[in-house]
């Protein structure tokens, strides 16, 4: 009940490749082709259920495994005869993947989620990267195939991601990268460096900063192998505002320039924020992180057009006054009050009052007949909002 050769390590293939290392140099010409078939509308159509995904990874992998498209808790048949399943997924040193009907029980989980959010459709990109994260990592966890489920979930919520107007670009995520979020999320729970990933594929310039640091490194790094990066095994991303980073300087070009930190990882940061006088090549420094989009924002606020002044009331404002005098009891009591406290003190309490009807809003309701008692409760107007 094996999918795996003699060997215990290589997957049995249509390729007859006998190696872990000659199945994946072989695969990785005919699967560029497929995704290539994806990005161009040919393959299944986008339903984003679990019926999808399946469908997704059968087009993926239709050249190299005969069981292309089936979930490994399955019992699957091989042309000659064998059979093999794997319910349970073991991690050396880790956290298991979903168990046997868990797998179809997470995988109707988070399709239903996602189809009772209309599959992140109507979001801003921020909410939308955070969202996707999340359901991506809950997928990540079930782990529903044998082989192939990091290129498969990625096609998935590439085209959710293509359809909620909010275009991801994994192709700038490398593989040290991506194990890094998926180990975080899945063995400790930890959604953050995933989110942040999602938030940096869903922004253009920080696609773009991170391409250019890649062409670089490609030029300039030995390749391990023909099907594989010069910069897989690092791990590359771009400055997150407010965080504080050291490392060695290498090099800029145009708004970005790139540090190697003490960890050996790739950080590309902006190049206001580099100290002066920029620093040397492998010169080591620090800075704190600054939001590029923050002069940008400050500047469209400043462009924003004022209120447009009201100069056309339903009635007038004295009108209004009058009206909320009418509905307040509390200012009824209070004019009482007062009205009284004026006849034990005055003489003539009437004449006392009279001046308040020069009062604009005082003016009005005498003209309509109202009594003192009224005009006096308006004096309280200012401390009442309308």
């Amino acid at each position: 009940m094996s999918f795996t050769l003699a060997d215990g390590i290589t997957l049995k293939n249509k390729f007859g490749a006998e190696t872990h290392d000659a199945l994946e140099a072989s695969e990785h010409p005919v699967i560029a082709i497929r995704l290539i078939e994806l990005r161009d509308g040919i393959g299944p159509e986008p339903t984003f259920d679990a019926a999808y995904l399946q469908a997704l990874h059968k087009h993926l992998f239709q050249d190299v495994f005969e069981w292309a498209g089936h979930l490994r808790h399955e019992t699957f048949t091989f042309e000659d005869g064998t059979q093999a399943s794997m319910p349970a997924m073991h991690k050396v040193d880790g956290k298991d993947f979903a168990i046997g009907n868990a797998i179809d029980r997470g995988l109707q989980s988070v399709m239903s989620d996602l189809e009772s959010r209309d599959f992140l459709r109507g979001l801003d990109r921020d909410t939308f990267a955070n969202q996707a994260a999340e359901s991506f990592a809950q997928l990540n966890s079930i782990h529903p195939f044998r082989e192939g489920n990091g290129r498969t979930q990625r096609e998935f919520f590439a085209a959710l991601a293509d359809r909620a107007g909010h275009p991801l670009e994994f192709g700038v995520i490398s593989d040290e990268r991506m194990t890094f979020v998926s180990v975080a999320a899945h063995e400790r729970g930890d959604l953050a460096p995933m989110r942040r990933m999602f938030a940096e594929i869903t922004d253009p310039e920080r696609v773009n900063a991170l391409g250019v640091a890649q062409d670089f490194l490609e030029r300039n790094l030995p390749k391990q192998a023909s099907h594989v990066t010069a910069w897989d095994g690092i791990y590359m991303a771009t400055t997150e505002p407010g965080q504080d980073y050291s490392g060695r300087f290498v090099g800029a070009a145009g708004p970005n320039f790139m540090m190697r930190t003490d960890s050996d990882a790739i950080i590309i940061g902006n190049t206001v924020d580099l100290p002066t006088p920029r620093p040397e090549t492998s010169a080591q420094f620090a800075f704190t992180a600054s939001d590029p989009r923050a002069p940008e924002l400050a500047q469209d606020q400043s462009r924003a057009p004022l209120i447009a002044a009201v100069t056309e009331w339903p009635r007038s404002v004295e009108a209004t006054v009058a009206a909320r005098i009418e509905v307040r009891p509390s200012m009824k009591v209070a004019t009482g009050r007062l009205e009284a406290a004026v006849a034990a003190v005055w003489q003539q309490p009437q004449a006392v009052l009279a001046p308040l009807a020069r009062v604009p809003a005082l003016a009005w309701r005498k003209e309509k007949g109202e009594s003192s008692r009224a005009l006096v409760a308006a004096l309280h107007i200012r401390q009442a909002p309308l």
